[in-house]
């Protein structure tokens, strides 16, 4: 059931319906089954999983809490470890190790046969928000709920079951111990944040996936000009799909009275790698940087080659994260060399406390524009790509000038230029991660303007959102 067909929104309008009607007693128990059964329509099975690992967190943050044994405190910590994790790699990574066992043991026959097991949708959201209870009520940072629908709500609500905000039990948990009274401005602010969701993914994103899919297929047949394209269209579409995606989950949620944690903040204006990471796909770098950089111990100040080799082995973890496969890997460990070069840099005696560029009037400007030339030449085409090869194809054609500039492709380099600098000119000229002060008219001529976007221009049939393959 996808967020963009009218099946959802009148399914989405029942559970919230209901969840208004009824008692919080059983108006929860309505989001439960809302969520299962939103799940249950992607592939009945997977509800099994989603609810075993809620009863695997469930369970042992409870008996993590009850007993002051630090040996038994460690088992079932592990036994949660063990639990998400291992559901994860199982499904997630199982193939792609067998797949290299088998080419490093090429020589012998036979090799090992392919699991070929379909990856559970939003398998990787949901693990580690149920795994950062667990690891939260470890640490003694929480106590556990001894409510069991009030758990198995935070790990599978809907709106943000596929694909995240990953959230912490510390904000959403809470918010789900009672109903939340939505306001004239939760319905308000969640209606235009659904709309401006249903804009960016059916009138933007899938039309430049037009032209991305096209040069990624076939990569050769296209020159420079038109392959760089390509690669600009597909860092907008990107960013496009996915924070379509956390928009009109925001704003259902909204609807609901439950406030879920912004994904984005202006991301293609960071001025370099690190501070990208900190705009983009917060809660998931907020994750990894809690749970995995810190207890590396995290950036020394006098040990700028640790912090260095600490940031790397973090993102490229989380490149990892994204998906079994070498491109994703060295994805995760470009992204992680880029953004540990630079903090390397700031940790040295010399550049402490300075911009690198300077404070001219165009630094500013120059960093941002070579930091976002790295995400679409570097980290673009290896997220993109189905594999090495294919990068190395779109990278070897990014210098190849042999075949001209076509007629038809100055639409959508009109629509980058002008989707960039509306980008620039709203993130840089209002208040960051606030919604833009409006009248009632103007907000119902803005509301209008989106509707006949939607109308007259939106692509026809709408195409998956990109994370929901991980």
């Amino acid at each position: 059931m996808l967020f963009t067909s009218y099946h959802f929104y009148i399914f989405a309008a029942t559970a919230i319906l209901l969840n208004r009607m009824l008692p919080w007693k059983y108006g929860r128990l309505t989001i439960l089954a809302a969520s299962y059964y939103f799940y249950s329509m992607v592939q009945p099975w997977y509800i099994f999983l989603l609810f075993s690992s809620t009863i695997i967190d469930f369970a042992t943050a409870q008996w993590i809490h009850r007993t002051q044994n630090i040996t038994h405190r460690r088992f079932f910590f592990g036994l949660s470890l063990t639990g998400n994790l291992g559901m994860l790699f199982a499904f997630k990574y199982t193939d792609f190790f067998i797949e290299n066992l088998n080419f490093l043991a090429s020589n012998s026959e036979p090799g090992i046969e392919l699991t070929n097991w379909l990856l559970p949708v939003g398998i990787s959201f949901y693990t580690f928000q149920t795994l950062s209870y667990t690891i939260d009520v470890y640490q003694k940072k929480i106590e556990p709920t001894k409510d069991f629908i009030q758990f198995a709500i935070f790990v599978s609500f809907f709106p943000q079951l596929v694909a995240g905000p990953i959230e912490r039990a510390s904000k959403l948990l809470q918010q789900l111990a009672k109903k939340n009274v939505a306001t004239r401005e939760d319905y308000e602010m969640g209606f235009q944040r659904i709309l401006w969701g249903l804009v960016k993914k059916l009138v933007l994103a899938d039309r430049f996936a037009i032209i991305v899919d096209q040069v990624y297929a076939n990569p050769s047949e296209y020159g420079g000009w038109i392959t760089l394209l390509a690669l600009f269209c597909f860092t907008l579409q990107l960013y496009l799909d996915f924070s379509a995606y956390t928009d009109i989950a925001i704003g259902i949620a909204r609807i609901f009275g439950i406030k879920l944690s912004e994904n984005f903040d202006w991301p293609y204006l960071a001025e370099n790698p690190s501070e990208f990471w900190s705009r983009w796909h917060m809660t998931l770098t907020n994750w990894f940087t809690d749970y995995v950089y810190r207890p590396l111990g995290g950036t020394f100040r006098n040990r700028p080659l640790q912090t260095f080799l600490n940031i790397t082995f973090t993102m490229t973890l989380i490149g990892f994260w994204h998906g079994a496969a070498w491109n994703f890997l060295l994805f995760g460990l470009a992204s992680g060399i880029m953004s540990a070069s630079f903090m390397f840099l700031k940790l040295l005696p010399r550049f402490r406390r300075k911009k690198l560029l300077g404070n001219y009037i165009w630094s500013k400007p120059l960093a941002i524009f070579l930091n976002y030339l790295m995400i679409v030449i570097v980290i673009g085409v290896l997220f993109r790509s189905e594999n090495v090869d294919t990068a190395i194809k779109i990278w070897s054609s990014l210098l190849d000038f042999s075949n001209s500039w076509k007629p038809e492709y100055w639409f959508h380099t009109i629509l980058v230029f002008f989707i960039l600098l509306g980008h620039i000119i709203r993130g840089t000229w209002f208040a960051h991660r606030k919604p833009v002060k409006m009248s009632p008219i103007l907000r119902g001529v803005f509301w209008t303007v989106l509707i006949l976007l939607l109308v007259f221009t939106g692509v026809e049939k709408g195409s998956e959102f990109i994370y929901f393959q991980f």
